[in-house]
C-alpha cells in the first residue's frame, strides 16, 4: 500500500466518521476538531519558515566573520574595537531581520555582551597586545575577531530558533521576542571559539 492510497483511505473513514456524527448531532465536535488541525498546520508551516530563515541566516554571519576578521588586521592596538562591533552589531540587526523579530539590536548586543564578555575579553584584550608584535599580533588578532563572531552569530541563531519555535508552540508572537528569553537562551547556546 503506497501513501497516497493510504491517504485516500484515511480521508475516506474520515469523512464517514464525520458522517456518522453529524447523524448523531455533533457538528460542533467536527468544527473543532478541523479547527485543531488547521491550527497544527500553520504551526507546522510557521516551523518549516523558522527553519528556512535559520539557513539564510548562516550568510550574514559568516559574511560579518570575515569583515570582523578583516578589521582585525589594523595593526593598532584596540583601534578595532569600535568597528568590530559595529559589524557584530549590524550582524544581530541583519539576523533580526531574517526571523522577523523586532526586539531592538542595541538591547540585545548589549544583554549579550555580559553573557559573552567574561569568556571573551581575555583573549580579545591578549590578541590585542600582541599587535605590539608586527605581523604576529595582526594575524592573531583577525582570528580572534573572526572566531568571536561567528562563535556569538551561531549562538544568535541558535537562540532565535529555539524561542521562535517555543513561541509558536505556545501561540505567542515571535516577533517580539522577550530579553530575558533571549539572553537565557544565548547563555545555553554561546559556546567561547577554541583556542
Amino acid at each position: 500500500m503506497t501513501n497516497s492510497s493510504s491517504d485516500v483511505e484515511f480521508r475516506d473513514l474520515k469523512e464517514k466518521l464525520d458522517n456518522l456524527k453529524r447523524e448523531m448531532g455533533k457538528e460542533e465536535e467536527i468544527k473543532e476538531e478541523k479547527e485543531r488541525e488547521i491550527k497544527k498546520k500553520e504551526k507546522e508551516e510557521k516551523i518549516r519558515k523558522v527553519e528556512r530563515q535559520e539557513k539564510s541566516a548562516r550568510e550574514i554571519v559568516d559574511a560579518s566573520s570575515i569583515a570582523a576578521g578583516g578589521v582585525g588586521i589594523i595593526p593598532i592596538p584596540f583601534a578595532d574595537a569600535i568597528p568590530i562591533s559595529g559589524i557584530q552589531l549590524n550582524m544581530i540587526y541583519q539576523i533580526n531581520q531574517k526571523f522577523n523579530v523586532e526586539t531592538e539590536a542595541k538591547m540585545i548586543v548589549g544583554g549579550l555582551g555580559t553573557v559573552i564578555g567574561a569568556s571573551m575579553v581575555g583573549r580579545t584584550v591578549a590578541s590585542n597586545l600582541l599587535k605590539f608584535i608586527p605581523i604576529v599580533g595582526s594575524v592573531a588578532a583577525v582570528g580572534t575577531a573572526a572566531a568571536i563572531t561567528k562563535a556569538m552569530g551561531e549562538a544568535y541563531i541558535v537562540t532565535l530558533r529555539n524561542l521562535c519555535k517555543r513561541y509558536i508552540e505556545e501561540d505567542r508572537n515571535t516577533n517580539y521576542l522577550d530579553m530575558d528569553d533571549i539572553i537565557e537562551e544565548f547563555k545555553n547556546n554561546f559556546k567561547p571559539p577554541k583556542k
